[in-house]
């Protein structure tokens, strides 16, 4: 595998490393679709990134066709805490019942509550539920999601 095209020796064994020898091949493909600007410092971010997980090497690869800036970006910011994780989910699921509610407002003012009723019910019957509705942003809150 040694001299695959376009790929440097560093980093082929860095995706030895980082993938079993099933996986070696596939990964060797994806990151070879990459051929642009700083080659190799990309393809060891890539890697590094994708955690030895093949799906997201294959994500993070379009997203350095895209720009490759983005994933040199990445890799350079630091590996985030659990405390920062939860806080960042926290805001997030506070974000979405903020736009719910805001949503929920703007229905109500625009078709009245039985027409917001309708419009989300409607939603639902075309997108589905919500996966997850924080307490108190639906009338339906109380049953089961």
């Amino acid at each position: 595998m040694i001299g695959s095209v376009g790929i440097s020796r560093g980093t082929e064994q860095l995706a030895r490393v980082m993938f079993g020898p099933e996986q070696l091949p596939d990964a060797l493909e994806v990151i070879g679709w990459y051929g642009d600007v700083q080659t190799d410092d990309v393809h060891r971010a890539v890697l590094t990134l994708s955690k030895g997980n093949l799906d997201a090497l294959m994500d993070l690869v379009a997203a350095a066709v895209h720009d490759f800036r983005d994933v040199l970006l990445w890799e350079s910011l630091p590996e985030p805490t659990p405390e920062e994780r939860a806080a960042t989910r926290a805001r997030v699921h506070e974000l979405i019942r903020e736009r719910r509610q805001a949503r929920r407002r703007y229905l109500v003012a625009r078709f009245g509550v039985q027409g917001a009723e309708q419009v989300e019910r409607s939603n639902e019957n075309l997108f589905g539920k919500p996966r997850r509705q924080a307490r108190g942003d639906s009338t339906d809150a109380g049953q089961a999601s």
